[in-house]
């Protein structure tokens, strides 16, 4: 079923007049993700060095360690703010012979935190209220 759906999100892209365009962007995109990759595998690299020449009675894990929480409650601060989510047109979807239960779990494994709100739904549906919470709490 998941092929079903790539297979029509493929369809629904190429076939939009501005498919050139947005081949165009998708591509510039992927060049600056591994550009952008190399350079954090680089900096890393050197990063160690520098650590270890600042602070040499520490070892560098345990510098980076110190700080990555606050990374992390950062991180997920801005993205919750700036980033919106993937909007799917479930109308379209409604007039095709799939199962509305096929739909709804296409589009939420989507979002972000797939694996949450799909377990959570599952664990609604078979579970009491006890359990999913804690299932929630162990995901998170």
């Amino acid at each position: 079923m998941t092929t079903k759906f790539l297979e029509l999100k493929w369809k629904e892209f190429s076939r939009a007049p501005q498919f050139g365009a947005k081949l165009a962007v998708k591509v510039l995109i992927g060049f600056f993700i591994i550009y952008f990759s190399l350079a954090a595998i680089f900096f890393s690299g050197i990063s160690v060095f520098l650590l270890e020449k600042k602070f040499p009675d520490q070892s560098p894990l345990s510098i980076v360690n110190s700080y990555l929480l606050y990374y992390f409650v950062f991180a997920f601060i801005v993205r919750y703010f700036f980033q919106s989510l993937p909007a799917t047109e479930i109308q379209q979807l409604l007039i095709t012979p799939i199962i509305k239960k096929n739909i709804v779990a296409f589009t939420i494994n989507f979002l972000p935190s797939q694996t949450v709100f799909t377990r959570a739904i599952k664990s609604i549906e078979s579970s009491s209220l006890k359990l999913l919470f804690s299932r929630l709490f162990i995901y998170l």
